[in-house]
């Protein structure tokens, strides 16, 4: 698999009421964030993170969990992407 700095998350972001605030809290004990992209009206967000090890260990701790942002039983699946694609969808 490879691994990239940038993290989507599935299945929260702005069309769920996530805010950017709650995402940063479940992200930065794993590492530095770089940046957030809260795509409106989705329901998946970005995660930049400064260095890989960051991003592995968001990825290794919340794919597959309860959303621990959460009281509700939506499971968080996560997925690395190159940051490039991920401005196509920031601007498009």
């Amino acid at each position: 698999m490879l691994v990239f700095q940038c993290v989507m998350i599935t299945n929260v972001g702005h069309g769920t009421g996530l805010q950017e605030a709650e995402l940063l809290q479940a992200c930065l004990p794993h590492g530095r964030v770089e940046g957030v992209v809260m795509v409106p009206g989705m329901a998946y967000c970005f995660v930049v993170f400064v260095d890989l090890v960051g991003a592995r260990s968001a990825y290794q701790a919340l794919h597959g969990q309860r959303n621990p942002m959460s009281t509700s039983s939506v499971v968080l699946y996560l997925a690395y992407v190159e940051t490039g694609w991920l401005l196509m969808v920031h601007y498009c």
